[in-house]
């Protein structure tokens, strides 16, 4: 977003709630947690958070409402998608006319959940009932962490994607730690 739809947002925030005296520290913070939304998206978060709360909202609602909005991201409940599965089963079986057909799924998240357990043992399973509590297991936890990819900040993503430096030698960590406190303290001690 840029400048003036980021002022429109919190244009937007204040009218609904006038009593929040919004601080520019407040405004700032949530200028920087919410610039990377599409004004669109953002906009419609607040917007359902003003219908639906009669409390301020919080970057994190507001975060989680737009991540619901942006196409693609709203996943079928964990019964819909196991009914998607059961459908494929009927429809299509193990092969199709002998060859194997590629599944299309609704969610990225039902095929993850399919492809971990295997659709030949889900459709020749002997305890269906098994297999439905491994994929809702499955599924819940794939869905669980697409969630909290959506609503994670782009400067947070950026650390966690990179790579991880070599692993420190036990008891490393602790020393290195020792060694910034004392440096730390020595320079206070010189003035610095």
């Amino acid at each position: 977003m840029d400048t003036k739809q980021m002022r429109d947002i919190v244009r937007l925030i204040r009218g609904a709630y006038p009593d929040k005296g919004l601080t520019p520290e407040t405004v700032e913070v949530y200028t920087r947690c919410l610039s990377d939304l599409p004004f669109e998206i953002a906009q419609a978060a607040v917007v359902s958070h003003i219908a639906q709360n009669k409390w301020f909202p919080t970057i994190a609602e507001l975060r989680q409402a737009a991540a619901q909005l942006i196409p693609g991201n709203r996943a079928p409940t964990a019964l819909e998608a196991w009914g998607e599965v059961m459908q494929q089963i009927a429809d299509v079986g193990m092969y199709c006319g002998g060859d194997y057909r590629e599944l299309i799924w609704t969610h990225s998240a039902v095929e993850r959940a399919v492809k971990s357990i295997g659709w030949r043992q889900l459709c020749l399973s002997g305890n269906i009932g098994v297999e439905r509590a491994h994929f809702l297991k499955l599924y819940d936890a794939y869905t669980e962490r697409q969630r909290q990819d959506a609503v994670q900040l782009p400067e947070v993503r950026k650390m966690l994607e990179r790579p991880a430096g070599p692993a420190l030698p036990a008891g490393e960590m602790g020393n290195q730690i020792r060694r910034l406190a004392d440096g730390k303290r020595l320079k206070r001690e010189e003035g610095v």
